[in-house]
Order: C-alpha cells, then structure tokens, then sequence
C-alpha cells in the first residue's frame, strides 16, 4: 500500500518484537459482534422523556452509571440512617430505574457465550503470547477466554482476585507459574468489567460463576437487581472523568498507578482508537514506561488508502505526543490478518 505507513501481516511482526502486554479495546469486541458497534450505553438507554433522570446525569456532569447507581445508593442509605424522609421513596425508585435500564441495554447490546464459544479458543491462544492484558471493555469476551483457557493450559490466565477479593498486597507473585501451567498471563480491567461490582458494604469483589460459563450473565444481573450489587466498570466519558471514576476504586487505582507503570517491553494494541477520552491511558502507558516498540492494529475494512493513512497518521502523533521515549518505533497491523485475535 503506498503512503508513508504501511499496514504488515501479524505474522510479519509476532516474532520481531518482544511483546510484554496487550491493550484490548472496544474494536476487538466490535470484530466478533457489530452488537458492541453502539455509541453511547447512556445514551440507549435514556431520551428526552426521561428528564427526571437526565437531571441527575447532568448535575454530575457526566454519563457514567456507575458513579451515579453509586450516589443515589448512599443518599438512600443516608436518608435511612437519618430518617429522612423520602416522598414515595424517590431515590429508590430512580436507583432502580437506572439500573433497570442498564440491564436492558446491556442485554440487548451483548452476545451470550453460547454465541461466542467458537471464538474463545483462537482468543485465548493469541493472548497466551503476553505477560499481561489489559482489557478496556466491560464485556466479558477476555474473562470467558481465560477461562476456556485455564481448562486447557492450566491456572495460566490470573486475574490476581482471590475468593472474590484483588490480592493488593503482592500481585506480582500471579506471574509465577503454578498448577502445572507452562507460564502465565496477567489480566487487568483499567476500566473495570461486568464480572466486577460493589457491595453493599462498598467492598470491590469479582462476581462468582456458579455452575457454568453459561449463565454468567443473567447470574450478574441478579445480583445487581437482588442483592444491592453495583457495576464496576466505566463505559464512557471524557477522559478527566473516566479518572475521576479510577481514583474513586482501589482496584482501578491499583491498576492504574501501580500495574501499568511496570510494563517493561514492547506493546501490543488491538481494537483501541486511542480517542481523546482515553487520553488518561495513553498518557500511563506511554509516559510512565520507556517503550521502545509499539504494534497498532489497523481496521481496513473498504476504506481507501488516504482515510487509513490519516488514521495511522494521527495515532502515530498521539503516541510520540505522549511517550517518554523520543525514539519510539510505531508499526503497524492488519487487525483481520492470520493468526491474531479471532483470524
């Protein structure tokens, strides 16, 4: 293709670089279904017949459902406390409408693992290749793949939650192998994930799979709508909020300030833009480590050869922009080409 950049084949590239970790966004679910191709989970799931509830959005200034599910939780629990009052119990009444409506959108903006299966094995095969992955979606793609990939290579996927709880004290000792795996990958939710939530004592705990893979879903949605359980991830925003949100959670804040600053090698992205509300993240990977090579994959799709130049263009300033190293190396992949992701 000519032009000054050039988009290589992954298995040009997979054995030239020494990958430390991957950064997963919103692309790498969008390749599997276009049902994650929606703009805005705020927006689906409210309109301007919902002033009452848009209100309390705007107030905050922002569209993240978990910081409002959040404050409308302790004002009720405050109101209890106090005997406050509470006509016809309306912040209960806007906690649950909230919620609801984060349900519905979810379910009807997600794929099941039923409908996933088939792609979990080449998923967990490509992600085997890093030490760490650092997943940017609230969907549950990586957590099924870890999974599915623990039944095959042993513990060799870690999230570093155990019974429920972040091991904050010493994560690091999750890259050691252990159960007869023949190495291990790390997994972190920068953002947070489905599997992820609060209790009602506001203690940060990874949600129990039950019986099966199956039904991990709707098993979610019951703890949220029965047990006074609240998502832990961060769906949208500008990038000052999205970290807001970050410093308000010690697991994200742990993430963000202790474990993306110890990446030591090369860096892979897959299916991340790189937009102006994630600049917090570009700046931490960037900035924070010395890297010395980075792969971006390019989504070709039909567009011409001028429209992906700008593109790699524009991801290539934003990165230079950031990183600490003046000298970094940026190349560039074909996100649909053999042998990574789903291909």
């Amino acid at each position: 293709m000519p032009g000054e950049f050039e988009i290589k084949e992954w298995e040009e590239i997979k054995e030239d670089l020494n990958f430390d970790s991957i950064i997963l966004g919103n692309g790498a679910s969008i390749s599997i279904s276009n049902k994650f191709n929606y703009h805005s989970l705020y927006e689906e799931a409210f309109n301007e017949q919902d002033s009452r509830i848009t209100e309390i959005f705007d107030e905050y200034e922002t569209t993240d459902f978990e910081l409002i599910l959040d404050r409308l939780f302790h004002a009720d629990k405050v109101n209890e406390i106090f005997n406050i009052d509470d006509p016809d119990s309306e912040l209960a009444n806007n906690y649950d409408l909230i919620k609801d409506r984060l349900i519905e959108v979810i379910r009807e903006n997600y794929i099941e693992y039923q409908e996933l299966s088939n792609e979990l094995e080449k998923i967990y095969k490509f992600l085997k290749k890093f030490d760490k992955v650092f997943s940017l979606n609230y969907d549950l793609t990586v957590y099924w793949s870890m999974l599915e990939g623990d039944e095959v290579f042993g513990t060799y996927f870690k999230d570093c939650f155990i019974n429920g709880s972040f091991d904050s004290s010493d994560w690091k000792k999750y890259a050691e192998s252990y159960t007869g795996a023949s190495g291990s990958t790390l997994v972190f939710y920068p953002h947070g994930n489905l599997v992820l939530a609060r209790n009602a004592n506001d203690d940060e705990i990874k949600l129990n799979r039950g019986d099966g893979l199956w039904n991990l879903l709707e098993r979610i949605f019951m703890k949220w709508e029965d047990d006074n359980y609240r998502p832990l991830f961060i769906s949208e925003g500008s990038s000052a909020q999205k970290l807001k949100s970050i410093k308000r959670s010690p697991y994200l804040n742990i993430v963000y300030y202790n474990i993306i600053p110890s990446i030591t090698n090369d860096i892979c992205i897959y299916g991340w833009s790189l937009a102006d509300n994630d600049n917090h993240l570009v700046k931490k990977f960037f900035k924070d480590n010395y890297i010395y090579n980075v792969a971006v994959s390019i989504f070709k799709g039909d567009r011409n050869n001028r429209a992906l130049q700008n593109e790699m263009r524009s991801i290539k300033t934003k990165i230079k922009n950031y990183s600490r190293n003046s000298g970094i190396n940026i190349l560039f992949y074909d996100s649909s080409s053999e042998g990574c992701w789903i291909y």
